[in-house]
């Protein structure tokens, strides 16, 4: 990563654990010059490589060193997105059905890092824990913030993130003192694993963030480590990492709203309500991120670029392209913004931003199947993804679950799948979620 930026190149990091099918089309959309692999994914790599004529450049420790040719990974021109600067692309859920690359900047990243060690106060005596994968926006923190601040990064794997006892032991045996995770995560811990203060004791700062933060796992993790400082952070993709943040001072009731906090330095958070601008306490409207922490824009789409990332909204002027998010959100009485809602159906689910009309856009495409749709609910105090469908004949749901697997990430699989007769639908003919949330009530 650190060679690419060094030659004003993007780098886009590939999820191997992502279906293949959905490999192809980012390669195909970003047209990488050079795919970088380590002995281990070679045969991924070369094909890859054959899919989009790029050139493979093997990693290896004994080299020490990358040599890449500025010619060789300088991306194309793309348009309204590009930047003499280099940074990165991350491709996120589309709600086409296709993934959307975000486009960040290097002078993007520099703010987001910079405010980062101010605000938490890193230093190269913190080991910051790294629970996210690379091609996940959650690890822009972990990787940069230790490259700057000196610390140590100290990556979890794949499996100890999924056993809380294997995580536990990671960090009682490398003794991270800062943990930037998503929100799930943490209740991950809290539900499967009681939380062992002593082995947890290195952490002095934990970072919810991701996706809204439930109430009782924080109260279970300031009660076993009271001594660390806990934080709310909120951020899209689309504005690097994290826009506003809220520092937790005292223990929290289980219905106390948890506030995301005021605005990063550089960081401008407007609320809008249609074409106006909200100024009044408590009022709802949709925030909008200014800065230079906002993305370029999506990767050769000027379509919705232009939808998103806009320079008025009514006859307000803001000088520099702002990201309209689609959250929606409140100042409360002490001036801290609250997150409400999604404007859209665009949700967050194990910390991964996903547009539920991409779930469907794959479930209707099984053969067989007539129409879908795809709700998140929330049972038994856990979020679910639960898929409805008419299909022509019986489908067993096991063999739904595998098609969705292959052209899906597995965090996208509805965990729950219901075959009906007919999806109910409003008297103009629309899909009618708020039927489907009642089934899945009763």
């Amino acid at each position: 990563m650190h060679a690419i930026l060094s030659v004003n190149a993007f780098y886009v990091p590939i999820g191997l654990s992502m279906p293949r099918d959905r490999i192809d089309v980012v390669l195909k959309d970003c047209e990488p010059r050079v795919i970088i692999y380590d002995a281990h994914n070679r045969a991924d790599a070369e094909a890859a490589a054959s899919l989009v004529g790029a050139k493979l450049l093997e990693l290896s420790v004994s080299r020490g060193f990358i040599d890449i040719e500025e010619s060789e990974v300088r991306v194309p021109n793309a348009g309204s997105c590009s930047s003499d600067s280099g940074g990165y692309i991350l491709y996120t859920s589309g709600s086409t059905g296709q993934p959307k690359g975000v486009v960040i900047s290097q002078e993007s990243i520099l703010d987001y890092v910079d405010w980062s060690v101010s605000y938490f106060g890193v230093t190269n005596r913190d080991r910051i824990l790294s629970t996210a994968p690379f091609h996940f926006d959650m690890s822009v923190f972990d990787i940069f913030v230790s490259l700057i601040s000196g610390a140590t990064l100290v990556i979890a794997s794949e499996r100890e993130c999924l056993f809380p006892r294997l995580l536990t032991r990671k960090i009682s045996e490398q003794g991270p003192t800062i943990w930037k995770g998503v929100s799930s995560l943490f209740g991950h811990m809290t539900q499967l694993s009681n939380l062992d203060s002593d082995a947890l004791s290195s952490l002095r700062i934990l970072i919810f963030a991701g996706e809204k933060a439930p109430t009782r796992f924080l109260i279970r993790w300031m009660q076993a480590l009271p001594d660390a400082q806990y934080f709310n952070a909120y951020g899209p993709t689309e504005a690097t990492g994290i826009s506003s943040c809220y520092r937790i001072e005292r223990v929290p009731k289980p219905d106390d709203e948890l506030p995301i906090g005021t605005a990063c330095t550089n960081t401008r958070i407007y609320l809008f309500d249609g074409d106006h601008e909200l100024t009044e306490r408590c009022a709802v409207g949709e925030i909008v991120i200014g800065g230079p922490g906002v993305a370029l824009g999506y990767w050769r789409d000027s379509a919705r670029t232009a939808e998103s990332f806009v320079t008025h909204i009514g006859s307000r002027d803001f000088g520099e392209p702002v990201y309209r998010t689609g959250d929606l959100g409140r100042m409360n009485d002490d001036g801290d913004l609250v997150f409400v809602a999604r404007v859209d159906r665009q949700i967050k689910h194990q910390g991964y931003r996903i547009e539920l009309d991409e779930i469907e856009s794959a479930l209707q495409s099984l053969e067989g199947v007539v129409a879908a749709a795809v709700i998140h609910v929330t049972k038994q105090r856990q979020s679910e993804l639960v898929g409805f469908f008419e299909a022509e004949n019986t489908i067993a749901q096991s063999r739904v679950r595998q098609l969705l697997a292959e052209r899906l990430p597995l965090y996208m699989v509805p965990k729950e799948l219901m075959q009906l007769t007919s999806i109910p639908r409003t008297d103009r003919g629309k899909i009618d979620y708020g039927a489907l949330e009642a089934q899945c009530k009763t």
